[in-house]
């Protein structure tokens, strides 16, 4: 970094700070900070998304990724992008509600991150690694009989990648809800290619399984 770009430091204080979602144990942030020559001057201004996540009483960074929009983004193209994106989400809940456990899979993109509430985390690095939705345990277990989206927002957008800020819904046959959770999930586009690279869970705002 000083070879290649002069780099001095990086901010003392961050130059924003949002938090977008919290627990006890995981916090969802977008961190604005600056990047200083010897000269004192900031050359370049970046905003990161950190997911932070507690164990054993430690706090430490699970995930990084950047957020930034670019300043040349119109609002044609962001819409374009957005739709991408979006359809890759609407397409693994489909998929999901008919329990098809390959179609699910090709909706992501590998490496494949899922973070659960509590910052646990699995990591499939192909289509053939990492748990695979288990749709007869779900049904047996849970009751489950479909989930639906609440809420789909996209918090960032760049050309090849958009977090969105999602709610789902799961839901048992008799049209009870008994699973109602906010989440994070990244969007990423290879090639041709819209997928969902990284999903993380927070706590339930509405958990009537009792456990």
């Amino acid at each position: 970094m000083r070879a290649r770009e002069g780099w001095s430091r990086s901010s003392f204080d961050f130059d924003s700070y949002t938090v977008l979602a919290s627990s006890p144990d995981k916090v969802h942030a977008a961190i604005g900070f600056s990047r200083y020559g010897a000269d004192g001057a900031a050359y370049r201004t970046s905003r990161v998304f950190y997911i932070v996540t507690r164990r054993d009483d430690g706090w430490a960074i699970q995930l990084r990724a950047p957020v930034g929009e670019p300043e040349d983004l119109g609002a044609d193209e962001r819409s374009e992008i957005v739709a991408g994106a979006r359809r890759a989400v609407l397409d693994f809940f489909t998929a999901f509600n008919t329990g098809d456990v390959d179609g699910t899979v090709a909706t992501l993109n590998h490496p494949h991150l899922f973070m659960t509430p509590g910052g646990g985390f699995s990591v499939a690095g192909s289509p053939g690694d990492g748990p695979r939705p288990d749709f007869d345990r779900m049904r047996r277990d849970e009751g489950w009989h479909m989930s639906t989206i609440d809420a789909l927002a996209p918090s960032a957008v760049t050309r090849n990648k958009v977090h969105f800020e999602l709610t789902f819904t799961r839901w048992h046959p008799d049209g009870t809800r008994y699973w109602t959770v906010p989440a994070l999930w990244i969007v990423t586009r290879a090639g041709d290619h819209w997928g969902i690279q990284v999903r993380s869970l927070m706590p339930a705002t509405f958990d009537a399984r009792g456990r």
